[in-house]
């Protein structure tokens, strides 16, 4: 990969990651608090390579009934930068 390459990817990581502080967890919500998946250190990894996307997350307890509420709203945001390219994301739990 070249190095312009490699700096657009790192720019389109970090821009990525500020905007998934906008995905909210349901549960916080719920409970009154407005606390994002970023503020719950839920997101453990964002790559970029040639406009692919991958996005590596945990959540705060398996089997979590808001699981496709949260990958909706993540999934919301790197299809606006990967400009229709496909994208995968990949799920555990801490």
């Amino acid at each position: 990969m070249s190095n312009k390459a490699n700096k657009a990817n790192k720019a389109n990581k970090a821009s990525i990651e500020r905007a998934l502080e906008g995905v909210r967890n349901p549960c916080m919500t719920a409970a009154g608090l407005n606390l994002s998946i970023i503020d719950l250190s839920l997101l453990r990894d964002v790559k970029v390579n040639a406009g692919r996307v991958e996005v590596e997350l945990t959540f705060t307890e398996p089997g979590c009934p808001f699981t496709h509420k949260v990958m909706d709203d993540i999934t919301a945001v790197p299809q606006n930068f990967a400009r229709g390219r496909s994208n995968a994301y990949r799920m555990g739990s801490s």
